[in-house]
C-alpha cells in the first residue's frame, strides 16, 4: 500500500470516528450541535460568577448586590454592573456584610423603597449600618459605637417596611431592634428580647439572622443557629408594645429540625378551587428533601412535614406560582458528578393537599434548557428571593443568577441569567 493510499485511508478513518464521536454527543435529548445553540441564548453578565452572593435588592431603577465582601449595582435597563466602594467605618475601613431593601404597602412585590448596608471593621466588633440611594451611600443611620447603642450588630433582615437588627449586648444576651422607614439613630428603635431557655438558642451564636418573613399579623425570623421565632408584626411598628418578647417555635418542629429559609404565600391554591395562607419552612438539617408546611396566619402549631424524593436538603423556598401551590427550592451541593442524583441547583415542587392534615409533594428540574444553566444546576444555592416577577438565586460561589418571569414562562422557555 503506498503512502498516499495510507493517507486517504487515514483521513477517512478519522473523518468516520468523529462523525460518531459528534452524533453521539448529547446533552439529555439534544445533541451536541443543539446544545451550542442552546448556549448562544443565555445570558451572562459582567458580575463576579464565582462569588458568594450575601444580598440582593431592587428599586425601580436598580439592581443591588452584596457580592462577596462589596455591593455591586446596575441600571435595570442594563447589562453592566459596578461596584459601589464601602465608606468607612469609623475611620479604619470597612467591608460590606449585609443589603436588605424595605417596602411599602404600595410597592410592587419585593421592590425597595429604601436599602440599607450593613458594614463592619475589625473582626466585626465595629459595626454599622448605612442608607443606601441610587447615587451610593450615605450617612451613618446605627454605629455599634454611636451614642445610644446597645451593642454589635450582628445581622439585618427586612420585615416589609421594618428594619430588623439583631445585636448583641455586652453581657452577652440577644435583642432584635426594629425601626421604620426613614428612621437615624439607636432612639427611634423598638426592642425585643429573645428566648434564653436551654432548648431555645439565641438567634445565632453569630447574631445573624438568615431569614424572615411575614403575613399580615406575624413577622417570623430563622437564625442561624437553627431557631425559629414570631412576633406579631403590629410589635414592630412605632406603635407597638416595645420589649415584647419574641416566641419560640422550636417545640412544635419535630427534633433534629434546622430550620433554613422560611416564605409566606397568600391565597395559595392547594387542590380543586381550594385556597389557603401558607407557610413554608425549609429543613436543612439532617433529613434528605424535607419542608413543613402551616396554614395559620400565625403559626404556633401545626405544622406539617412534607417529604419528597429529592434526596438533598432543602436552604430556602420560594412561592412562584400560587395559582399552582409551586415552591422553588434551593439545594446544597453534592460533588457527585451524576445528574441523575439530583445534586445541588433547584428545584420545583408542586404540592397537593391530600387531607386535613396532610400534604404531598412532587420534585421536578424543569428549570429550562438554557447551557449556561448547567453551572446553576450544580450550584449551591444561599437564598431565593422574588423582586416584582424576577426570582433572583443567590449562590455559595456560583454568582448571582436572575430569571425576569418564572411563573409565566412556558418550562422549556426558561432562561437563568448569570448575573
Amino acid at each position: 500500500m503506498t503512502t498516499n493510499v495510507k493517507r486517504r485511508y487515514g483521513r477517512a478513518l478519522t473523518l468516520l470516528i468523529l462523525s460518531i464521536t459528534v452524533a453521539t454527543c448529547t446533552r439529555g435529548n439534544n445533541g451536541i450541535f443543539a446544545t451550542i445553540a442552546i448556549e448562544r441564548r443565555s445570558t451572562s453578565r459582567n458580575l463576579n460568577n464565582k462569588a458568594n452572593i450575601l444580598g440582593v435588592a431592587q428599586t425601580n431603577r436598580r439592581v443591588f448586590s452584596l457580592t462577596g465582601r462589596q455591593v455591586f449595582r446596575r441600571d435595570l435597563s442594563s447589562d453592566t454592573w459596578s461596584a459601589i466602594a464601602t465608606p468607612s467605618v469609623g475611620g479604619g475601613g470597612g467591608y460590606a456584610a449585609g443589603l436588605v431593601g424595605l417596602t411599602n404597602a404600595t410597592a410592587p412585590n419585593g421592590i425597595s423603597e429604601e436599602i440599607y448596608v450593613l458594614a463592619q471593621r475589625d473582626g466585626g466588633t465595629r459595626t454599622a449600618v448605612f442608607r443606601i440611594s441610587d447615587s451610593g451611600y450615605g450617612p451613618i443611620v446605627l454605629d455599634s459605637a454611636g451614642p445610644g447603642s446597645p451593642g454589635t450588630i450582628g445581622g439585618m433582615q427586612a420585615v416589609k417596611d421594618k428594619l430588623v437588627v439583631s445585636v448583641k449586648h455586652g453581657d452577652g444576651s440577644y435583642r432584635l431592634y426594629s425601626f421604620d422607614a426613614g428612621f437615624s439613630g439607636w432612639a427611634a428603635a423598638d426592642n425585643h428580647p429573645l428566648p434564653t431557655t436551654p432548648t431555645t438558642p439565641p438567634i445565632s451564636y453569630r447574631q445573624h439572622i438568615v431569614d424572615s418573613d411575614a403575613s399580615a399579623t406575624t413577622a417570623v425570623f430563622v437564625g442561624a443557629s437553627g431557631g425559629l421565632f414570631r412576633l406579631p408584626l403590629v410589635d414592630l411598628g412605632a406603635g407597638g408594645a416595645r420589649g415584647t418578647a419574641l416566641t419560640a417555635l422550636d417545640p412544635v418542629l419535630p427534633a433534629g429540625v434546622r430550620p433554613g429559609g422560611i416564605d409566606f404565600g397568600s391565597n395559595v391554591a392547594v387542590g380543586g378551587t381550594a385556597r389557603r395562607d401558607l407557610w413554608v419552612v425549609t429543613d436543612r438539617g439532617t433529613t434528605p428533601g424535607r419542608i413543613f408546611i402551616n396554614e395559620s396566619a400565625d403559626p404556633s402549631s401545626g405544622w406539617i412535614a412534607v417529604d419528597t424524593e429529592a434526596r438533598l436538603s432543602f436552604s430556602d423556598a420560594l412561592w412562584v406560582d400560587g395559582s399552582n401551590a409551586t415552591l422553588l427550592v434551593g439545594t446544597f451541593t453534592n460533588k457527585t458528578p451524576n445528574p441523575d442524583t439530583l445534586a445541588g441547583g433547584l428545584r420545583i415542587i408542586t404540592l397537593t393537599r391530600t387531607n386535613a392534615t396532610a400534604y404531598s409533594g412532587t420534585v421536578s428540574r424543569s428549570l429550562g434548557r438554557s447551557y449556561r444553566a448547567v453551572e446553576l444546576s450544580n450550584a449551591s444555592i444561599r437564598s431565593l428571593d422574588l423582586i416584582g416577577t424576577t426570582v433572583y438565586a443567590q449562590t455559595s460561589g456560583s454568582g448571582l443568577w436572575s430569571i425576569p418571569s418564572f411563573a409565566e414562562t412556558a418550562p422549556d422557555n426558561r432562561e437563568w441569567i448569570w448575573e
